[in-house]
């Protein structure tokens, strides 16, 4: 099984894709060129547009059709930033029109999972790098993007395997509280 996982932004959106052992695939969409020269595998060159809700039209249909995947984990959307929470809508349509299965994880949530509910970009950076051995840290500051999406994709998957598919949890006690009270907060 492969796990889209999503870190939606307008400015910077991050994809990973997991399959229990490995990150498949990943990729951000950037605004700036310089980065897409670094590696234009990884960063997608997404033109400056002239409003939010064409940029999310090109960014949400991206998102959708990049990487074959089987689920989907990203973060729920927060705040007040409406043309942000335009884009999730339109994404979980899209998502739902192709029968790919998601779930929404809040950020703290996410936090908690990869070992601090407090944790900032840097921690989580270093959280992936010392419980998966994944270090994205060469790709400059949307590294970022890519270590959220990279955690979105290990819970998501851990999620499936274990709350969807009733796998043994592999998981540590405190990783798999959370998934528990995911699961009983979807089956609501």
């Amino acid at each position: 099984m492969k796990v889209l996982g999503i870190d939606y932004s307008l400015n910077g959106t991050g994809l990973a894709l997991y399959d229990g052992v490995n990150v498949l695939e990943k990729k951000v969409f950037t605004t700036i060129k310089k980065d897409v020269d670094k590696d234009p595998n990884i960063f997608i060159y997404v033109p400056k547009m002239s409003n939010s809700m064409e940029k999310i039209d090109i960014i949400v249909d991206l998102i959708v059709n990049c990487m074959d995947y089987d689920y989907v984990c990203m973060e729920d959307h927060i705040g007040r930033y409406y043309n942000w929470m335009d884009g999730y809508g339109i994404l979980k349509y899209l998502l739902r029109k192709k029968k790919k299965p998601y779930i929404m994880v809040s950020p703290t949530m996410v936090k908690k999972y990869a070992g601090n509910g407090k944790a900032d970009k840097s921690m989580m950076s270093y959280f992936l790098k010392k419980d998966y051995n994944f270090d994205f840290d060469y790709l400059g500051k949307l590294a970022n993007n890519i270590v959220d999406a990279t955690w979105m994709a290990i819970l998501g998957y851990k999620y499936h395997t274990i709350m969807l598919e009733n796998q043994k949890p592999y998981e540590t006690p405190s990783r798999y509280k959370i998934l528990k009270t995911l699961y009983k907060k979807e089956i609501k």
